[in-house]
């Protein structure tokens, strides 16, 4: 069988590596699901949908649905990826 693609809003938890930080997000992701395969979607190309805080800056996750884990440091302000 084929899997499905489709852009979906989900919420996270945005969370500080060291586990001071942490607050419901909204995430704009990919969502794909193969029914040959059990278990929830995976997601893929991320965007933080809900940038504004006031937490400092360092090194956070977003945990969406399922466990899957995206890491990202916050710089100035501004959240980015981790590549």
């Amino acid at each position: 069988m084929t899997s499905k693609r489709e852009i979906v809003t989900v919420n996270g938890a945005l969370q500080s590596n060291d586990g001071k930080c942490k607050r419901v997000c909204q995430v704009r992701a990919v969502s794909v699901t193969n029914p040959s395969i059990p278990g929830g979607p995976a997601y893929t190309q991320p965007e933080l949908v809900d940038p504004d805080d006031d937490f400092p800056d360092g090194e956070y996750e977003i945990v969406l649905p399922g466990g899957q884990e995206f890491p990202l440091v916050k710089r100035d302000g501004v959240y980015a990826w981790k590549v």
